[in-house]
């Protein structure tokens, strides 16, 4: 079986290889990925070219619900089944209960910067709280390296906690996008991976919302 997620086109777009067994998804992750499969594709022919040459989106083809008391049995492996959100609408989390393995999604970034097309920081953040109180072992991110403990909840709760409250800083002193991109940036953050490309991104996905809540009070 495979087992996505969220919606993002790094967790399907290789499903060319596992066409001929179940694909799940929770219904919203399918959802979107049904909304937004096309797009993806579009842009990414553009970016790459011929590299694309024969991909295309095979989506999951049955709804996983996560059961009430959030275990999930594959073979002989037992899961622990976590839904939050905040990276995406629907991100799942799943913990091998005889390894302690915690497999984070999209919600932990490693020595990387987030990527925030669907993100909303405050429930992103809520949902790190959730998930730095399960049990410490091994944390497989999506991106970055493999390590032990919540030092990469630690990294993400950090960076997300810094944009809300900068954007929101400069949203209330009327700064407009370009001045949020030549504005300093913490050292620790400029470090990470895909920092050059992925910080603008975070403005341009994430700062207009920040404008739109201060708009109230101007």
């Amino acid at each position: 079986q495979v087992l996505h997620l969220n919606l993002h086109p790094d967790y399907f777009l290789g499903n060319q290889a596992f066409a001929d067994v179940p694909r799940l998804a929770t219904p919203a992750t399918r959802r979107g990925m049904q909304q937004e499969a096309a797009a993806y594709e579009t842009n990414l022919y553009r970016l790459c070219g011929d590299w694309m040459k024969g991909t295309a989106a095979v989506l999951p083809d049955r709804d996983l619900t996560v059961p009430a008391n959030g275990r999930w049995t594959l073979g002989t492996r037992a899961f622990e089944l976590h839904e939050w959100q905040g990276h995406t609408g629907s991100d799942l989390v799943l913990r091998d209960v005889a390894s302690g393995v915690v497999f984070a999604g999209g919600l932990v970034f490693a020595q990387r910067v987030p990527t925030t097309p669907h993100a909303d920081p405050p429930a992103w953040l809520k949902s790190l709280e959730a998930l730095k109180a399960l049990p410490a072992g091994v944390v497989v991110p999506s991106h970055g390296p493999v390590h032990t403990g919540s030092s990469g909840i630690a990294q993400t709760q950090r960076y997300l906690q810094w944009i809300d409250r900068s954007f929101a800083e400069f949203a209330q002193q009327g700064a407009d996008m370009n001045e949020v991109l030549r504005a300093p940036v913490p050292a620790e953050f400029r470090g990470w991976a895909a920092f050059a490309t992925e910080y603008v991104r975070n403005v341009a996905h994430l700062f207009p919302r920040y404008e739109r809540a201060a708009l109230p009070a101007a």
